[in-house]
């Protein structure tokens, strides 16, 4: 121990205050030279395990994000696919057929021209391609397969009545040979509708993570981002929109390509990044046109890049941005060019239907009630705990000048739509994921401050409950419309118990458009009529089966729809009733109907439906103090009004009148009068009537023995102490000309 310590040692010499532990560290160092080497290898491992570790931790990270990522997007591709079996084999989406029709009749005719340009071209080729594909699969099933094709040619389906694709409008619309058609084309929507849950998620982190930020921003964007996916892919409105054979979505998803692929120049991605956004916003605008307000991200993002001289600046891109946007739009939409009259003529319309039209289906106030509307729906349907959060994330967003190449495009659309005057909140689907991007930044913000266990803890708990309700309410809603089956399917099954429990037969209203498929399903011997034949004539069959309400589409079919609904209230007692599956929106028809099985009415019920003919005023021949106006014909006291001859069927002649007294009470009566040879009538029947002032109905029959020319007199009395104002005169009878002695 003395040779280590004597006054020779050089630590001794130098004076210095070592520890014990240091100076047989230099002692040891000096009598063993290898050891300082090794411990600096030992070192250097040390040092590179803790970064391999580091490295692992990141790497394991990443792998988390993408694996939380991919179950999000399974989830909301999953809930797309279920929604997308909606009704099938029946319609009831209102502008489906626009777009899956057109795409059916390229396959069906080879004319890639669709004549129809209310939106871009760019989805009715996609889904042109999908129904080729789904042509041959059809194409090798055997013979005995209902579902089986031959030839494209087979392909049969209707739409719109007023869609020029319709070539025989007597038919029943919104309806396909083929369903299965449909469902593909619908599950490209789907595809559609969860891209834009990826698009959402890379739009958020990027946002949330600006170019150079520290890395403890980065775990902070990727929970932003993910919230940001989340709630976009449990949104019920986007999953509803994304099982539609409709623009809203795919339309939606290039709009958000674009804002990415310009937010990425923005980054500094250089020129191609800017080209590529280019690109996806001309097949944006040619998918639906009014994306082309999002050519304001691309401009903008040039006019600042321009000013500031930033690295991925080309002078040449002011040209070439503008002529990728309208070459992408060119070549999936050619025949705005080719068939100009076409597209100036739909794109027209389409002006005229939401600025010009006064007279609209659901119209609106333009303006602050229109705003104020469209904000509702959007908070109703992220809910409460995402809306407060979205406008968190907006106010975040406004001291941020790279979230100004996205986000103001959601408040431009709401301003955009709120002035027009027809409102479908589906034209607002953008807003969705940019709403999902503004709550992943608030997310962000979060998880970026509040580091501490407690605060994260409560983070997670307030995130959860602004997240959950609502992804709760869509996943059931889109489990049960999965689950569900339009009712007239659901009535086959019914019938088929109905049949193994002794029903024989059953007539079924034609108005119910009842499915080939279905029908074939059906075991029970059945007819299909019309529903006043049914109810006029009946067949003898056990039952039939008719709407519980029945709806008319257009305003030209409603007094038909009125004249069934009476027709079906004097029908047979209701054996079993089947409700609808589903209340639609405006956006769709009543198409899922509630049912009715009935006992057929007795023979000789009398019913106001089964009065076919309606008699006009200028047909009549008018007696003492009378006049007419568009709406009424007004009989004073003592004056009366002659039909000429009707030529009636064996079996019963029924007439029905609506009037009212022109004051307090007036007596009618109708006289019905059978032509004779020599010009003498005889009459056979005389009906005593009363009016009051209230408009009423009155329906009259008369039994005939053989077939029979009527006339009908309507005479009021001349003590009467006011007139009758006819409404209306309807007889179920062959026209006046091709009645004997009309």
């Amino acid at each position: 121990m003395a040779t280590f310590f004597s006054d020779a040692s050089p630590l001794r010499r130098t004076g210095s205050a070592v520890s014990p532990v240091l100076a047989s560290r230099a002692v040891i160092s000096k009598r063993f030279p290898a050891l300082p080497a090794l411990r600096s290898r030992l070192a250097g491992a040390a040092r590179s395990l803790r970064g391999s570790l580091a490295a692992g931790v990141r790497r394991h990270g990443r792998l988390g994000v993408l694996l939380a990522l991919g179950l999000i997007i399974l989830l909301g591709f999953s809930l797309r696919l279920l929604e997308a079996r909606r009704g099938l084999p029946y319609l009831h989406h209102w502008d489906e057929p626009f777009i899956a029709n057109r795409a059916l009749q390229i396959v069906r005719s080879g004319d890639f021209n669709p004549r129809f340009f209310s939106y871009g071209s760019l989805i009715i080729y996609a889904h042109t391609a999908v129904d080729s594909l789904h042509y041959l699969a059809l194409a090798k099933l055997p013979d005995g397969d209902p579902a089986a094709l031959r030839e494209p040619a087979a392909i049969r389906f209707r739409g719109a009545r007023e869609d020029p694709l319709v070539t025989a409008p007597e038919q029943e619309p919104y309806w396909i040979s083929h369903p299965s058609f449909y469902l593909w084309n619908r599950r490209l929507t789907a595809l559609f509708g969860t891209l834009a849950v990826a698009l959402t998620f890379a739009l958020t982190r990027r946002l949330a993570s600006p170019p150079g930020g520290a890395p403890a921003t980065r775990p902070a964007a990727a929970a932003g981002a993910l919230a940001a996916a989340f709630v976009l892919a449990t949104c019920g409105f986007h999953i509803e929109h994304s099982s539609w054979i409709t623009t809203d979505v795919p339309a939606t998803t290039l709009a958000l390509a674009a804002l990415l692929g310009t937010l990425a120049f923005v980054d500094g991605a250089g020129p191609r990044a800017l080209l590529l956004a280019a690109a996806a916003l001309g097949l944006a605008v040619s998918t639906k046109y009014n994306c082309a307000v999002y050519a304001l991200a691309p401009a903008g993002a040039l006019a600042v890049a321009a000013v500031r001289r930033t690295t991925g600046y080309r002078p040449w891109l002011w040209a070439a941005v503008p002529a990728v946007a309208g070459a992408a739009f060119l070549a999936t939409t050619p025949y705005s060019l080719l068939d100009l009259p076409t597209f100036l003529h739909d794109t027209g319309r389409m002006l005229y239907f939401y600025l010009g039209n006064e007279d609209q289906l659901v119209p609106v106030v333009p303006g602050w009630p229109h705003l104020r509307l469209d904000l509702g729906l959007l908070a109703g349907h992220l809910g409460v705990g995402v809306a407060l959060g979205v406008l968190f994330g907006l106010a975040l967003a406004l001291r941020r000048a790279r979230a100004w190449v996205v986000l103001p495009f959601a408040p431009l659309v709401l301003w955009a739509t709120s002035n027009t005057r027809t409102t479908f909140h589906r034209n607002l689907i953008v807003c969705y994921p940019l709403a999902a991007v503004a709550f992943g930044l608030a997310v962000a913000w979060a998880f970026d401050r509040w580091t501490g266990r407690r605060q994260r803890l409560a983070l997670v708990a307030l995130l959860l409950a602004a997240v959950l309700p609502p992804a709760a309410i869509a996943v059931g809603e889109a489990w049960q419309v999965g689950q569900s089956r339009d009712t007239r399917s659901q009535v086959v099954d019914r019938l088929n118990e109905l049949g193994r429990s002794g029903l024989g037969s059953v007539a079924i209203a034609r108005e119910l458009n009842i499915h080939p498929l279905d029908l074939a399903r059906l075991e029970v011997a059945h007819t299909v009529r019309p529903m006043r034949e049914l109810l006029c004539a009946p067949g003898g069959e056990e039952a039939i089966l008719l709407p519980t309400r029945p709806v008319a589409s257009f305003a030209t079919e409603r007094a038909v729809a009125e004249r069934l609904a009476g027709l079906q209230r004097s029908a047979g007692a209701v054996i079993g009733q089947l409700a609808p599956e589903r209340a639609f929106t405006v956006d769709s028809p009543v198409a899922d109907p509630g049912l009715e099985l009935r006992r057929p009415p007795p023979r000789g019920a009398l019913a106001l439906g089964c009065v076919q003919g309606g008699v006009s005023f200028d047909e009549l021949t008018l007696a003492g103090e009378s006049g007419r106006n568009p709406q009424s014909l007004g009989l004073a006291p003592g004056a009366s009004a002659t039909t000429p001859a009707f030529a009636f069927p064996a079996g019963r002649a029924l007439v029905a009148l609506r009037g009212a007294a022109a004051g307090d009470e007036v007596a009618v009566t109708l006289v019905a009068r059978e032509p004779g040879p020599d010009g003498e009538a005889r009459e056979l029947a005389r009906w005593p009537l009363r009016f009051a002032r209230s408009s009423a109905q009155r329906e009259l029959s008369l039994p005939l023995g053989h077939p029979t020319p009527l006339a009908f007199a309507l005479e009021v009395d001349a003590g009467s102490e006011s007139g009758l104002l006819l409404y209306g005169l309807w007889i179920d009878a062959e026209r006046p000309e091709s009645a004997p002695g009309g």
